[in-house]
C-alpha cells in the first residue's frame, strides 16, 4: 500500500537540518504571500491590534488578487470565499480566555471586508452568502464561548466593537446583513449594554420612510431583535409587553410562541397560534401556525385538537399535501375509535375541496384504486405517478392513457427524446414490455430522418 502524503513528508523532513529547512520556508514565504500570512499568524507575536491589522491587509490582499478591474467574476469569487472560510475557521478556533476577544473580532472583520465587496461581485454561486452565513454562525459560537470564558468588562468591550462593525455605513441597504451581526453577539448581552444594542439597532429602519417596503422589514428585523436581548437578559415582564404592543407583526408572534412554549406556558402559546391562524386565511402563512399547534398539542397530548389540525393543513395546502399528515390523522381517528364512522364524510369533503392531485395522494394511500382510476382519468398527466400501482387493475386504461399522454409528446431536442425514452421505459418496468418497445419502433418508422430520436429510441430497446 503507498504511503500517504504525510507518511511521505515526516520522512523526507526527517533528513531535513534545522538551518535547511528554515531557509526553505522563508524561500517559500517569499513567493507564495497565502504561506507567509500563515506563517506570521501561526508564528509571529504580535499585539492584538496588529494582528487585526495584519488580517485586515490579507483580506484586502486576497479580493485584490481575485478582481479584474475592480470586479470579482463567478470563479474568483468562489475562490475568494473558499479563503475567507479558512480564514473564518481559524478564528472559530480560537476558543480559550485569552484568544475569543481576537477571535470575534476578526469574524467581525471578515464580515465587514465581504459586505464591502458585495456590489462588485459576481455571487451567482452564494459564496459570499455562504461566507456571511458560516461568519454569523461561528461568532455566535464564539459569544456563547465567551459568556463563561470573560467578565462583564470584557464582554462589554466586544459587544462596543460589534456595534461600531454594526453602524459602519457599508450596510447601508443591507439589513439582512446588518441585523445579524448584533443577533449573533446576543449571549454576550447584560443588562448595562442592553440599552446600547438597541440603540444602534432602532436607528436603521430610521433610514427609511414609513410608507418605504424597507422600512417594514427592517422594522420587523429590529423588533424581533429587541425580543430576543430581552430574553437574553431575563427581562421577561418587559418582553412579554413589548410582545404584546406589536403581536400582528407575524416575526414577533412567532417568537412569542416560541417564548411562552419554552416557559410551559401552552395555553397563551395556543392562543397566538390560534389567532394567527384565523388571520391568515387564504392570505398568509397559515402552515406555520398550525405547525406551531401541533408541537403545543403534542406536548399537552390533545389527540382531539391534534387531528384538527392535520385536517386543517390538508385543506390549507396550496400546493401538495403531505402524506404524512393524512396518516397521523387516520391514526388518531383510530385510536379515539371515530375512523369508521367519520371516513365516509373525511373523504367526501375532501374529495370535494382538494386538488385532483391531492386527492390522488390520499386515495393511493387507501388503496382505492376505482376512485384513483378515475381521478387519473379526469387529470390524465397523473399516469406517470400512478400507472404502475394501477396497472394490475386497469392493464388497458393504464397503457391507453399512458401512451395517449406521455408517449405522443414528442419534442424536438435531444433532451425532449431522451424524457421519452425514459417515460416509454418506466411503463416497460411495470407494464407490457413488447408493447413499449413497439412504441419506440412506430416512432422511429415515423421520424426516421431524426436522427437524435431514432438513437434515443434504439437506447430505449435497449434498456427494455
Amino acid at each position: 500500500m503507498p504511503k500517504s502524503k504525510e507518511e511521505l513528508m515526516k520522512e523526507w523532513l526527517s533528513n531535513a537540518s534545522e538551518p535547511a529547512l528554515r531557509d526553505f520556508i522563508i524561500q517559500m514565504g517569499r513567493e507564495d504571500d497565502e504561506l507567509y500570512s500563515q506563517i506570521r499568524r501561526r508564528f509571529g507575536e504580535f499585539s492584538e491590534k496588529d494582528q487585526l491589522s495584519h488580517l485586515r491587509e490579507d483580506l484586502r490582499t486576497i479580493i485584490s488578487k481575485n478582481a479584474h478591474r475592480g470586479f470579482i467574476d463567478y470563479q474568483h469569487c468562489i475562490k475568494m470565499c473558499n479563503k475567507f472560510n479558512k480564514l473564518i475557521l481559524e478564528a472559530l478556533n480560537k476558543q480559550s480566555k485569552e484568544k475569543v476577544g481576537l477571535g470575534i473580532q476578526e469574524i467581525l472583520l471578515v464580515i465587514q471586508e465581504t459586505v464591502r465587496i458585495l456590489e462588485r461581485t459576481d455571487d451567482g454561486s452564494g459564496s459570499t452568502t455562504d461566507t456571511l452565513d458560516f461568519a454569523y454562525d461561528s461568532l455566535e459560537q464564539l459569544a456563547l464561548f465567551a459568556t463563561e470564558a470573560l467578565s462583564d468588562a470584557e464582554k462589554k468591550l466586544l459587544v462596543k466593537a460589534a456595534i461600531r462593525t454594526f453602524n459602519l455605513k457599508i450596510f447601508n441597504n443591507w439589513d439582512n446583513f446588518q441585523f445579524p451581526i448584533l443577533e449573533s453577539i446576543l449571549p454576550l448581552l447584560t443588562p448595562e449594554t442592553f440599552d446600547l444594542v438597541d440603540q444602534a439597532a432602532a436607528k436603521v429602519p430610521q433610514r427609511y420612510s414609513a410608507d418605504d417596503y424597507s422600512f417594514s422589514l427592517s422594522e420587523d428585523y429590529y423588533l424581533s431583535l429587541k425580543i430576543k436581548a430581552l430574553i437574553v437578559i431575563g427581562d421577561y415582564s418587559r418582553v412579554k409587553k413589548f410582545m404584546a404592543d406589536h403581536i400582528k407583526v407575524n416575526q414577533v408572534r412567532e417568537l412569542a410562541i416560541k417564548f411562552y412554549m419554552s416557559q410551559e406556558d401552552f395555553r397563551t402559546a395556543e392562543k397566538l397560534a390560534v389567532n394567527g391562524s384565523l388571520a391568515s386565511k387564504g392570505n398568509g402563512p397559515e402552515k406555520v401556525w398550525l405547525d406551531y399547534l401541533e408541537k403545543i398539542y403534542l406536548k399537552t397530548h390533545d389527540d382531539r385538537k391534534l387531528a384538527r389540525v392535520y385536517k386543517n393543513r390538508l385543506l390549507s395546502e396550496r400546493w401538495l399535501i403531505d402524506g404524512n399528515d393524512y396518516q397521523k390523522l387516520k391514526t388518531i381517528l383510530q385510536k379515539q375509535g371515530r375512523w369508521e364512522q367519520e371516513s365516509p364524510a373525511l373523504l367526501k369533503e375532501f374529495s370535494e375541496r382538494l386538488s385532483p392531485e391531492n386527492y390522488a395522494i390520499i386515495l393511493n394511500l387507501e388503496g382505492n384504486q376505482d376512485d384513483l382510476m378515475a381521478v387519473v382519468e379526469r387529470k390524465p398527466l397523473l399516469i406517470g405517478k400512478y400507472g404502475k400501482v394501477l396497472y394490475d387493475r386497469y392493464p388497458d386504461k393504464v397503457t391507453k392513457l399512458y401512451h395517449d399522454t406521455l408517449v405522443t409528446e414528442i419534442g424536438n431536442t435531444r433532451s425532449h427524446y431522451r424524457k421519452l425514452g425514459r417515460a416509454i421505459c418506466e411503463y416497460a418496468e411495470y407494464g407490457n414490455k413488447e408493447t413499449a418497445k413497439a412504441w419506440c419502433q412506430r416512432l422511429i418508422e415515423k421520424y426516421s430522418r431524426r436522427s437524435a430520436l431514432v438513437d434515443e429510441m434504439k437506447k430505449a430497446i435497449d434498456s427494455i
